[in-house]
């Protein structure tokens, strides 16, 4: 997995500053899957970093990070749960901390290629005294053969610095199904 997407950012009394963001490399690896149950476990172990200007303009933090997620989901009759959680370790920057991540959310398959999603979503230091922020987010995902395209969109109810919006919208090729 290559993941860098298509950032933008606005701070007070500023324009708006579009670039590349955070970008990932990564891979997902299923090590449980039960399919009678309808239960799957997955770690996608990922190491981001801040692409060419991407930290000057405020769209990607500066330095890496290893991200280290782990994925369970249970399929029920007319949505899937989720839960998410991660650690991420800061490289090369010493005014980062190791942080967490904590996310449920719930779907539905509307056909076998439309399916939507609302998540609940936390991010803190890892003691959970600093730079928290709870957010709400929502999406939309259509995929044709290899192809998947989604879309989400979210708003924070809680932060330390403030409100947020957040939108995205993309596009995965899939190799090797």
């Amino acid at each position: 997995m290559i993941a860098s997407p298509v950032s933008a950012a606005n701070e007070a009394g500023e324009g708006y500053k579009a670039g590349i963001g955070t970008t990932a490399i990564g891979g997902k690896f299923d090590f449980y899957g039960d399919e009678r149950r309808g239960i799957s476990v997955a770690v996608y172990p990922q190491l981001e970093f801040a692409p060419a200007h991407g930290a000057e303009k405020g769209l990607s933090e500066a330095g890496q990070t290893i991200v280290l997620p782990l994925l369970v989901a249970r399929e029920f009759h007319a949505f899937t749960f989720v839960f998410n959680g991660e650690f991420e370790k800061p490289l090369h920057d010493p005014s980062r901390e190791l942080a967490s991540g904590f996310g449920f959310a719930f779907g539905r398959s509307f056909t076998r290629k439309v399916a939507a999603m609302i998540e609940l979503r936390t991010e803190s230091s890892i003691d959970f005294q600093r730079d928290r922020l709870v957010l709400v987010n929502a999406g939309i995902i259509d995929g044709v053969r290899n192809v998947v395209v989604y879309a989400n969109i979210g708003h924070s109810v809680f932060s330390d610095d403030g409100g947020h919006f957040y939108a995205g919208g993309g596009f995965k090729v899939v190799i090797g199904r």
